[in-house]
């Protein structure tokens, strides 16, 4: 590391966009979900799974979510 570098050099952030309007179209379903309550975290979800299978979490140092302009 360089001298005076900060350990925090590099920021990681996610935005998730909106459904287009052909996956609108062909009935597609979103599978990334950012949850308002945990900053910085992404919920992904398999495609064609259970309600009841829990998703897997990525935390990032932000994300936005598909509502959130830019």
């Amino acid at each position: 590391m360089a001298r005076g570098a900060s350990p925090d050099n590099v920021r990681v952030v996610v935005r998730v966009r909106p459904l287009s309007e052909a996956e609108v179209q062909s009935q597609c379903q979103n599978v990334v979900e950012v949850p308002p309550a945990l900053p910085g975290t992404v919920h992904l979800r398999a495609p064609g799974s259970a309600p009841s299978d829990a998703p897997k979490a990525f935390t990032f140092d932000d994300a936005f979510g598909p509502n959130e302009s830019q």
